[in-house]
């Protein structure tokens, strides 16, 4: 498995660590996991707690 680069909406990342209650750094993660429809593999409960509600 390669390391592939992805560029984010910054924008959209801190609304959504506004609208979460999320950190920018674990904003960024959720965005990707729903932009490119990947898994989520987190031992933070707060992310993992935000990715199934949303």
């Amino acid at each position: 498995m390669g390391i592939r680069w992805h560029e984010v909406d910054h924008a959209s990342v801190l609304d959504l660590a506004h609208e979460t209650g999320l950190s920018t750094y674990a904003a960024s993660y959720l965005y990707l996991v729903q932009a490119l429809g990947a898994p989520l593999a987190t031992f933070d409960q707060q992310l993992r707690r935000v990715a199934h509600e949303s």
